[in-house]
């Protein structure tokens, strides 16, 4: 693969086509005299900046930066870090700028949110940025963005991923929003499994299952805990209503909405569980995997 391959595509906020406007011209302006601040990028992957700047350097600068006009500091980046970073590092004492008074990180990301090889973390952390300054919920991002709300949710998801999981992303290892999502649940159910599952070759399939099984076990654990519970409340004497007022079995909610209780004496396979429905007298078998945990209650 050429250096020119290799250093394609690689700023995907910030490398986008850049159009000249009405009025603008190209013009040179120093690398010394430009200057980064709020970008949207926050991970720098830095052999791949080094190839930026060497096939910059061999074989010229194929798309301006563009900056705001010159303040205090210099010329602040809107566009083109990534080219101004690998131009620092191959000593390029030029690059071709245009120098624009309006652009936001909004814009940036607006413009390359439907790509599929957008980096996750760098979005997620866009989209956390701009909820706060702009006072937006998820789902006026979402309209803004021409975007779901889901897909919002998961992109803001992956800002709270472990270390382990986003250099496993940048390693290569995995390479969407989903698996890095499901990766960043599990460890935060077992963080040793997550890691010994990044060990080997991951899939999104595999990813999903370790979440599946750790929901499992996690409930498993929950009603021993119980039955344990009240193996002690019933050896102890009951001296205050405290011990009458304690929760009594496990609540849960369904994926259609509803909520019950798990029954730790119903009898059920492995992978699914026997919950008494609110409002129910019946036991139903469910999946675990329709089953969420909501907590203790009577």
């Amino acid at each position: 693969m050429s250096l020119r391959d290799r250093a394609a595509g690689i700023d995907l906020l910030d490398e986008s086509n850049v159009e000249l406007r009405e009025g603008e011209k190209i013009l040179k302006i120093p690398v010394s005299e430009i200057y980064s601040e709020s970008q949207v990028r926050k991970y720098f992957p830095i052999e791949k900046i080094k190839d930026l700047g060497a096939s910059i350097k061999e074989h010229g600068q194929i798309q301006p930066i563009v900056v705001y006009p010159m303040d205090g500091k210099g010329y602040k980046i809107q566009k083109g870090e990534c080219r101004w970073r690998g131009a620092k590092l191959h000593e390029i004492s030029h690059l071709d700028a245009i120098v624009r008074t309006t652009g936001t990180m909004f814009q940036q990301l607006a413009e390359n949110i439907h790509r599929i090889d957008l980096d996750p973390f760098e979005v997620g952390a866009a989209l956390l940025l701009m909820k706060k300054e702009e006072g937006l919920n998820n789902k006026q991002l979402a309209k803004k963005m021409t975007i779901s709300e889901s897909e919002i949710s998961a992109f803001l998801k992956t800002v709270s991923a472990p270390e382990f999981v986003v250099k496993a992303y940048y390693d290569d290892q995995i390479g969407d929003k989903e698996t890095v999502n499901s990766l960043r649940i599990a460890a935060s159910m077992n963080e040793e499994m997550t890691k010994n599952l990044l060990a080997n070759e991951v899939t999104r399939q595999g990813a999903q299952l370790l979440v599946k099984k750790l929901k499992v076990e996690t409930i498993n654990v929950s009603s021993r805990g119980k039955k344990k519970s009240k193996a002690r409340d019933a050896s102890q004497p009951r001296t205050n209503e405290t011990h009458i007022n304690q929760p009594k079995a496990i609540r849960v909610s369904l994926s259609d909405g509803r909520q019950g209780l798990i029954d730790t004496h119903g009898e059920a396979d492995i992978g699914y569980l026997s919950i008494i429905i609110d409002k129910c007298s019946e036991a139903v078998i469910l999946p675990v995997t329709d089953v969420n945990l909501i907590g203790y209650g009577n």
